[in-house]
């Protein structure tokens, strides 16, 4: 099962708050999480494009545009390591992901996610792997 625990898009510069009951099956299930992020990048400059960006009061018309009159843009899949949810509740689950994601993609130093996600310890180590299907990275889309 897969769900985007943030509940809304964003244009991806930082982790939005994670909405904890979406991660209730899992507690349930004592099932592992494994928690992913998704990059955009510019193919040839290799920097984070916003051109996929869906927010605000863009219309889906409008954000399909962006995307097609853009550079090729890259899709880097990175996977973190499964979170075993133990005896944690959904929500102690729902910031070690917040907070893994957020390692995923750099950010943890910079943003609030490391301050509201203490659950008292015991996250995996999140080092990135930049994976498509069986560890390949995305090919690029192409816009033509």
């Amino acid at each position: 099962m897969c769900v985007f625990p943030e509940g809304t898009t964003s244009d991806g510069t930082a982790v939005l708050p994670f909405h904890a009951n979406l991660l209730q099956a899992a507690v349930s299930a004592k099932a592992p999480v494994l928690p992913v992020a998704l990059r955009y990048l510019d193919t040839s400059t290799r920097s984070l494009t916003l051109a996929p960006a869906y927010i605000g009061d863009l219309s889906l018309m409008d954000s399909l545009n962006s995307v097609l009159d853009a550079s090729p843009i890259t899709v880097q899949v990175l996977s973190g390591t499964e979170i075993a949810p133990g005896g944690w509740d959904r929500r102690e689950l729902s910031g070690a992901c917040q907070m893994a994601v957020g390692q995923l993609l750099g950010e943890v130093a910079k943003s609030e996610v490391a301050k509201k996600s203490d659950v008292g310890g015991g996250f995996p180590a999140c080092q990135p792997s930049v994976s498509y299907g069986a560890g390949r990275e995305a090919a690029p889309m192409s816009n033509e």
